[in-house]
């Protein structure tokens, strides 16, 4: 073996353990060799042989070369006669051969069943491709503790929205009007202060967004007008909805199932319109796109299963729990959105936002959406079950769920 050498003449892929073990035996060698007086010793033990690590040449002349598919044997000659081997088989991507999947999940039994416990996100990136959801769910490639990315900036726009919905409500406020927006706009500035402020408490690793350069400081500033334009567009999308609670959790413990998986997570807001007696989710999201959208046909037999299900997760597990309200959606909200049209997209009834201009066609349900709910949940309930049988290979359904995930090489990436 020879080590690879960059243009500059050093080691590419240094090893520092053994450089630091061998610059202390060539201390230790030049010293004796020159307590003994022996002057050739002492240069020798000064000297590195390049093609063998750089390692003094004392050590470098009694070392054993092999190549790297020697290495078992030259082990072997080194500690003890090889007495065999072990054939193993190839690994494929996405297989599991000998490990149970489940025995590695958090789960919870319940009248003798064992239930796998999941965000509505984690379920989400299950159905968008298994293999993406285990090699970031399971595996968890390591990240930067700091950045300053779109994670950042969409936990810091939900504690922003949380505690302005908590200012508004304070002063008796159930929604934002555009009658009342001089009034918004000051209480969100204060919120924005404030919460950048927080930022500041928080440790490494918490997701905080700590703007520490002059372009990022821009990047906050940008931020804030975005925040504001779209509470100015929310301030007119469905004036007859109030916001009901937000930043909802929805605990383990509170025993909620969802196609056959126990759900943990925290609904960002619901909107109750009290008069008509009906309820919509509502999902922040940088930006909403076709993913997001119902896509159902007027004369589909069966609704196709969105890409983004996380809203249908929390309208679907919500609905016992607002006994009286009927589900009429379940949205996405993107707070970047630059146009009224980008604004809103999901699954929403076809007979309550038809005539709403932020609601587009894509994202209307033309069936009973309550049954649409059940449905779509049969549908995944039936996806789910290969999570069980610990089926993780790679399946995208789509671009999308390529774009953040990982594994550059996968064969079935799509983008």
């Amino acid at each position: 073996m020879v080590p690879q050498r960059q243009a500059s003449g050093e080691e590419a892929y240094p090893a520092f353990v053994l450089k630091e073990y061998a610059a202390r035996l060539a201390e230790a060698g030049r010293a004796r060799a020159l307590a003994d007086g022996d002057g050739a010793a002492a240069r020798a033990w000064s000297e590195t042989d390049r093609d063998l690590f750089d390692l003094p040449v004392p050590l470098a002349a009694d070392a054993i070369c092999r190549g790297e598919d020697d290495l078992v044997a030259g082990l072997g000659e080194t500690y003890a006669p090889v007495t065999g081997g072990l054939a193993l088989a190839n690994p494929v991507r996405g297989c599991l051969d000998r490990l149970a999947l489940v025995d590695f999940l958090r789960t919870v039994r319940e009248e003798g069943r064992r239930l796998v416990v999941l965000s509505p996100s984690a379920l989400e990136l299950y159905l968008g491709c298994p293999y993406a959801w285990f090699v970031q769910r399971r595996l968890r490639p390591s990240a930067p503790d700091e950045a300053f990315g779109p994670l950042e900036k969409g936990s810091f726009v939900h504690g922003v929205f949380a505690r302005f919905y908590d200012r508004l409500a304070d002063e008796g406020i159930v929604r934002v009007v555009p009658e009342q927006w001089a009034h918004c706009e000051t209480v969100l500035a204060e919120v924005v202060d404030a919460e950048l402020g927080r930022q500041r408490t928080l440790e490494a690793g918490e997701g905080r967004l700590l703007p520490l350069s002059r372009a990022e400081r821009l990047e906050v500033e940008r931020l804030r007008d975005q925040i504001a334009e779209s509470l100015r567009r929310q301030s007119r999308f469905a004036p007859s909805y109030a916001v009901h609670g937000h930043e909802r959790p929805i605990a383990v413990e509170d025993a909620v199932d969802y196609a056959g998986v126990r759900v943990n997570g925290r609904v960002d807001r619901i909107d109750v319109d009290r008069d008509a007696g009906r309820f919509t989710v509502v999902d922040y999201k940088g930006a909403v796109g076709a993913p997001y959208a119902a896509a159902m046909d007027e004369d589909a037999v069966v609704p196709p299963v969105p890409g983004r299900v996380q809203a249908l997760v929390y309208a679907q597990a919500l609905r016992p729990a607002l006994e009286g309200l009927h589900c009429a959606g379940a949205l996405y909200l993107g707070y970047r959105a630059r146009t009224d049209k980008d604004l809103v997209a999901g699954a929403a009834d076809g007979a309550v936002f038809e005539d709403d201009p932020f609601v587009k066609g894509a994202s209307l349900v033309p069936m009973n959406f309550e049954a649409y709910l059940d449905t779509v949940e049969s549908q995944i309930a039936a996806a789910l079950e290969g999570l069980y049988r610990g089926e993780i290979a790679p399946a995208p359904r789509g671009a999308w769920v390529c774009e953040h995930c990982p594994v550059p090489n996968c064969e079935r990436r799509l983008s």
